[in-house]
């Protein structure tokens, strides 16, 4: 006996090749629905590496110049050789070169492929392992901190690297961080800059303290400060707001790389409660930012480039620091091409 046709087999063919059509098609839009998620942060990702690749030969590019080209009191004298004569300005080297220089204050060059580079003197930042609370109240009411909220946060930090368990006034020892139910104070040298946020009052009056970070570092043993490299809120801070300061600004912009002794009279004197030595010269440690232009914003890439001594195994080290988005679009003003050494494309 035949079946109906509507019970024969044939009958469930259409149905099932209708669902598992919806099920494939439901499958293939998630898909693509999970890729179109996926592809701005892979796009991020991929923007990422190549900002890095980029930075590292920025790096490269700055070590070498430090390594075979002098140090000045300000910057790098890019082609100034041992035979360069360098007592006149603008002159050029025994082999004809053009003497250049890169600035070590922190200012920005463009390095091609929408990229700026700025290379910072360390020497020429405020250390915050100084304990100079004066110094640093100064420097914070330079990155708008008011008058009294400065000094309580540099008491405070004071007492959160010094050894002792005295508080300072406006400062804060172990009894008051467990008060405010905090970590209690490191009583040593911080390792980094932005450990300074576990000092009491710190996280809660410099969430954004972009503008300090970038006038700071932390460094052992003495503490000197180079002028010739300071940016000017530093100066400022170190020497007072006076007409004396400003007219030092303009004195060191104005001058030429060969005429630059405007340091020598200042050098070895003491500014600040912590005796701070003010120094004519760069140190060992130099601060390279590399930023790109992101529509609104700038995405920066922070390293550290350390010269060694001649008995280290190799003649420079690179620290990378952090990655930042920063607020602001491109640089306004005269932006100057970063140097190349005459080296390069010697013979």
């Amino acid at each position: 006996m035949k079946l109906p046709r509507s019970l024969g087999s044939g009958g469930y063919i259409l149905p099932l090749v209708a669902v598992v059509v919806a099920l494939l098609a439901l499958v293939l839009l998630t898909v693509a629905r999970v890729q179109s998620d996926l592809s701005p942060a892979l796009r991020l990702q991929a923007a990422d590496g190549e900002r890095a690749r980029a930075a590292h030969g920025l790096a490269a590019r700055v070590a070498f110049l430090l390594l075979t080209e002098p140090l000045g009191p300000r910057s790098i004298r890019i082609g100034a050789g041992v035979e360069a004569g360098a007592g006149q300005a603008g002159m050029r080297s025994a082999a004809g070169v053009h003497l250049r220089e890169l600035r070590l204050d922190g200012r920005s060059y463009a390095a091609g492929g929408g990229a700026a580079v700025s290379v910072q003197d360390e020497a020429g930042l405020f250390n915050l392992n100084s304990g100079d609370e004066l110094m640093l109240a100064a420097l914070l009411r330079q990155t708008g901190i008011n008058a009294r909220a400065s000094e309580q946060l540099a008491a405070a930090l004071a007492d959160y690297v010094d050894a002792d368990d005295l508080s300072r006034a406006n400062g804060a020892e172990e009894a008051e961080y467990r008060r405010a139910r905090l970590s209690p104070p490191i009583n040593r040298t911080m390792v980094n800059r932005w450990s300074a946020r576990g000092a009491l009052g710190w996280s809660a009056h410099l969430q954004s303290a972009e503008a300090l970070w970038r006038l700071t570092t932390v460094a052992d043993g003495g503490a000197t400060l180079n002028i010739n490299t300071a940016p000017a809120p530093v100066l400022r801070a170190a020497l007072g707001e006076g007409r004396q300061v400003e007219t030092f600004l303009r004195e060191r912009e104005r001058q030429s790389m060969s005429l630059m002794n405007q340091g020598e009279g200042l050098a070895g004197t003491r500014a600040g409660a912590a005796g701070v030595e003010l120094a004519a010269e760069p140190g060992s440690a130099f601060r390279l930012v590399v930023a790109f232009e992101a529509g609104a914003s700038r995405r920066e890439i922070e390293s550290q480039l350390l010269l060694a001594g001649a008995e280290a195994e190799r003649p420079y080290y690179w620290r990378e620091a952090r990655y930042v988005w920063a607020d602001g679009g491109r640089q306004s003003g005269d932006v100057k091409t970063l140097p190349t050494s005459p080296l390069i494309h010697a013979p």
